[in-house]
């Protein structure tokens, strides 16, 4: 108690003083000097967290449900707020309304995990049911680092490891602790879903009016932004984008979006309504993803659907004990794998390009593997660099904008042959994980079945798709599913026990 008086005494005073100079000179070379501004305001938020280390007291059960509540109100706008809409105050670089939540979150969660000595203790608990994971995430994680190193252009790369560092893979460790009993999960649940019925809307409603509903609302005073927001079209047909930055990543959040709110009207019980509601739902999102124009989220969603129907058999197949009952499931399972062909069949041609400018597309992706092969056996451990992958494959999109259309080639050519190992190993060993975890008996393995068709969904659409715009929600997702493992194996160590300081 005497340090923290002492503490209190001697920073509080100091500290007005460094916050109002801070301040004030972050003002003054807002506009001369950007990074310069942005390097005095990361001072400022470092001073603030070096008093709530210091001077506060271990944080209470309240705390983390603050923590819990902004982190369903941050997965909320993750989905429904546009990334390039930032709120504008005179003297200040734009902000985010997701941004600003998501740096109070993360505070608490530095809070909680430094003073409080119970909550610490969970989470090591739980992280060590995910330890084969966490151990893969830190590798990745490690490779994208040293690729800094390498990178022609080592500032930018830096930028976009501490982005991706904090808005996709820490929010992993965020939910996994933070999360603590099945009506967090599906609180969470109920945020998504939420936002997953507003952008849908939102999305019919751009399809309504036939432009983006966001152009002449914001100022274009950048190409990236006139790219974003200018009209795009698929053999004459205007594609929607809703709140996102481009129309793959729409169909991208509505193809995951899917089996995860089927968990939500089904999880706990089926009835009438809840189907009725689901699928209506459900035809909402595929109305959605077809108006989008994407072909890859058309594919995907087809795959996501055999998927989950699919792994349902297989599931009732392996837990019954009855031979008719067997023999039934596998019938429908031999059903839905002759309906996939015929489906798959049907839709090939769509998936290769009905136009001359759809097929030309397909084979340009083709050209960027070779291209990006031979440019990745010249530098095969590290890479090129964070963020700079677009850039040395060489290819230009619409308005001369350097592209690259594949997740994995963007993480070869930036990361090295290593780096993408990992990341399939890391997401192989999830969905085997996921399995084994499904055919167990557990009141979560429907659960479990969904999420993984949400995965399946994601790693499908990212051979085509190198934007990471969901990342950060495929992380929350995934740090759920290791709390429902978690809630499985730990409850006799006390993983479900309300934490107090």
């Amino acid at each position: 108690m005497k340090i923290n008086a002492m503490a209190e005494w001697l920073l509080l005073p100091v500290g007005w003083i460094f916050l109002v100079a801070c301040t004030a000179l972050a003002v003054f070379f807002a506009d001369s000097g950007p990074a310069v501004s942005i390097g005095i305001i990361g001072l400022v938020f470092l001073f603030i967290s070096t008093l709530l280390l210091v001077v506060l007291p271990s944080p209470n059960e309240n705390i983390r449900r603050y923590c819990f509540y902004l982190l369903c109100l941050y997965i909320f706008l993750l989905v429904v707020w546009p990334r390039y809409a930032l709120l504008r105050i005179p003297g200040l670089p734009g902000l985010s309304p997701p941004r600003l939540v998501q740096l109070v979150v993360l505070m608490l969660w530095g809070y909680l995990i430094i003073k409080s000595d119970n909550f610490r203790e969970r989470a090591i608990e739980r992280f060590s049911v995910a330890k084969p994971f966490i151990l893969m995430l830190v590798a990745f994680i490690c490779f994208k680092f040293l690729s800094i190193f390498v990178s022609e252009a080592p500032v930018q790369s830096a930028k976009g490891w501490a982005n991706e560092l904090i808005s996709f893979y820490l929010l992993f460790f965020i939910v996994f602790s933070v999360v603590d009993s099945v009506d967090d999960f599906y609180s969470i649940l109920k945020s998504f879903t939420l936002a997953f019925l507003v952008v849908c809307a939102v999305g019919v409603y751009e399809f309504y009016v036939g432009r983006n509903i966001f152009f002449g609302l914001l100022d274009v005073d950048s190409d990236y932004l006139y790219q974003v927001l200018r009209d795009k079209d698929r053999a004459g047909a205007y594609r929607i984008q809703s709140t996102f930055s481009h129309p793959l990543t729409l169909s991208e959040c509505v193809v995951m979006g899917m089996p995860l709110t089927a968990i939500f009207f089904f999880g706990k019980k089926i009835n009438f309504l809840r189907a009725f509601a689901f699928l209506m739902l459900l035809a909402l999102g595929a109305f959605v993803v077809l108006k989008t124009g994407s072909r890859s989220g058309l594919g995907a969603f087809f795959a996501v659907s055999v998927c989950a129907f699919s792994l349902m058999c297989i599931r009732e197949i392996y837990r019954q004990k009855s031979g008719i009952s067997t023999g039934f499931y596998i019938l429908v399972l031999i059903g839905i794998v002759g309906c996939s062909l015929i489906g798959a069949y049907l839709i090939s041609d769509l998936m290769v390009g009905r136009t001359i400018r759809e097929y030309n597309s397909g084979m340009v992706r083709l050209e960027m593997w070779k291209h990006g092969l031979r440019l990745a056996a010249d530098s095969p451990i590290f890479g090129y660099g964070q963020d700079m992958a677009a850039s040395v494959l060489g290819f230009s999109g619409y308005g001369g904008v350097v592209t690259i259309d594949s997740y994995y080639l963007s993480v070869l050519l930036e990361s090295g042959v290593i780096s993408l190992i990992v990341y399939v190993a890391m997401n192989a060993f999830v969905v085997v994980k996921i399995l084994r975890f499904a055919m167990m008996e557990s009141k979560f393995s429907f659960h479990v079945l969904m999420a993984l068709s949400a995965l399946i969904g994601f790693l499908v659409i990212k051979s085509i798709l190198s934007l990471t715009h969901n990342h950060g929600l495929v992380m929350v997702f995934v740090g759920c599913i290791y709390w429902l493992f978690s809630n499985e194996i730990l409850p006799k160590h006390g993983a479900g026990r309300t934490v107090r300081s």
